[in-house]
């Protein structure tokens, strides 16, 4: 099974994630991109950050870019 690394990147600054986690496709990266990121942006609203600008930047094991899922994204699209 794939495994994918899904990294914040907000402005010019990005969050690696190192561990990553396995996934059987893209179908199912993007759902958990958009979980993701429906939950941190939930957390922020809590602690008044707005946090909708961030944008996940998601990369295979060998470090290729397979998708981009701006946070804006999981309001308004789903």
């Amino acid at each position: 099974m794939p495994r994918y690394h899904f990294h914040i990147k907000d402005g010019d600054e990005t969050t690696l994630d190192e561990e990553g986690a396995d996934y059987d496709n893209l179908v199912a990266v993007r759902a958990e991109a958009r979980d993701a990121a429906r939950q941190i942006m939930s957390d922020g609203m809590l602690s008044g950050e707005a946090l909708n600008d961030r944008v996940f930047v998601i990369t295979d094991d060998s470090g290729r870019t397979v998708m981009e899922y701006h946070f804006q994204e999981a309001i308004t699209k789903g």
